[in-house]
């Protein structure tokens, strides 16, 4: 499997929006509520961008968490006398 970037994720998401956008056209509330067809497709696809929005997070925090971790080695051997 390739790594998709950035980018290419948030179109993923984009391009889900639009599709759910297509599946709602001209229904209410009612026929969401009560066609399982429709209700299930728009389910699957708010979870498939809940997990890419997730990956953004966890990519987010990896690298945050990474780039404190260098920064504290780089004061650590900055600060040490040679």
């Amino acid at each position: 499997m390739t790594k998709r970037s950035a980018r290419e994720r948030l179109l993923d998401i984009v391009q889900a929006i639009e599709k759910i956008e297509r599946f709602l056209t001209d229904q209410n509330f009612e026929v969401f509520r009560t066609n399982a067809l429709i209700h299930d497709a728009v389910v699957r696809t708010l979870r498939s961008c809940r997990k890419r929005a997730a990956m953004f997070h966890l990519r987010s925090k990896l690298n945050t968490s990474y780039l404190l971790a260098r920064n504290r080695r780089l004061r650590k051997y900055s600060s040490a006398r040679l």
